[in-house]
């Protein structure tokens, strides 16, 4: 019973811990995106704040299970235990969840998307040209003069003007930052940022809860088989080998749903199996059918692994043997 508890409080350290630590950090990136050379920095905003909180959340929840199923790795139970666990996945997927889509959603409409001009007086530069805005607009027009440097072999330097200056190339290349030069200071390069897309798939979760039941449920598929992972977290008998292959399952799920979501997979859409009659039909009551089915045959794979490692376990100690 007490390892039971225990895995109740990583639950609430996890969310409690997860909720500050994160929103705090991701608040401060976001206004990080934001910030534009020579104006002031940022460090709160309470609009950025808000939904930074509620994106955490969600980032949360989808990790919640192979928390706790970790933790159970290093404090084994019974069946108790299993209950426990059952309870905790049903509060964060079948209530957490759609609160923090409900009351996200509301602050995202709430929320005034400003998008102020660059700063003057400083030079940036996109594919070999140099923009430097000037301190005054032109007369009479009122648009952003800028003096436009092309460094090509031939290139010239003249004096422009725009009446926005989203008509430049400035901000598309800066993206997601709001300044190139912020960007070009900042910016690293990430070979697994498209691997795990945690907004494409909380978006997806918040389009499947607005558009009915069916829907919802279809979304479920992927907290029934990241719960299900638990049934890996005694697979092996080394402790290490079970807590990487847990966390190697949990990305992996999330990274394939990502690839589904994302139109990485679409070339094979044109096989068999999206033909079906009956995959199709299964389509309009819940979106991607194929990664539904996909999602729970995977879950259910896990849960007979681990009832069957739990049996094997079982007759071992009636022989005398160790797991």
């Amino acid at each position: 019973m007490k390892k039971a508890f225990k895995l109740l409080a990583v639950f609430f350290l996890y969310s409690i811990a997860g909720l500050l630590i994160g929103t705090l950090l991701y608040s401060l990136y976001q206004n990080l995106l934001n910030y534009v050379a020579g104006n002031k920095f940022v460090f709160f905003d309470m609009e950025i704040f808000r939904n930074s909180f509620f994106y955490i959340a969600g980032c949360l929840i989808l990790f919640i299970s192979s928390v706790v199923a970790y933790s159970r790795i290093r404090y084994k139970g019974g069946l108790t235990q299993l209950f426990v666990f059952i309870i905790i996945s049903f509060i964060a997927w079948g209530i957490a969840l759609p609160v923090v889509i409900n009351f996200g959603n509301k602050a995202i409409e709430n929320t005034v998307v400003t998008d102020g001009d660059l700063s003057k007086g400083y030079f940036r530069e996109v594919k070999n040209q140099v923009y430097y805005f000037l301190d005054k607009k032109s007369e009479g027009s009122g648009n952003n003069s800028y003096i436009q440097i092309d460094k090509s072999q031939n290139g010239k330097v003249s004096i422009k003007s725009v009446e926005e200056q989203n008509e430049l190339p400035l901000k598309n290349a800066a993206k997601p930052y709001k300044d190139v030069l912020i960007a070009d200071t900042v910016k690293t390069d990430n070979y697994f940022s498209g691997f795990i897309n945690f907004r494409l798939i909380l978006q997806k979760a918040s389009s499947n809860w607005t558009r009915g039941w069916s829907f919802w449920l279809g979304f479920l598929s992927l907290g029934f088989v990241l719960c299900s992972i638990y049934g890996l977290s005694n697979f092996f008998n080394w402790k290490l080998i079970n807590a990487c292959l847990v966390m190697i399952s949990t990305l992996l799920v999330l990274g394939f749903n990502t690839a589904f979501y994302s139109g990485w997979l679409n070339g094979f859409k044109n096989l068999g199996l999206w033909k079906i009659d009956i995959i199709q039909k299964f389509g309009f009551i819940v979106d991607e059918p194929v990664l539904v089915i996909i999602n729970l045959f995977a879950g259910l794979c896990f849960i007979i692994t681990g009832i069957i490692r739990f049996f094997v376990y079982r007759k071992k100690l009636r022989k005398g043997g160790t797991n």
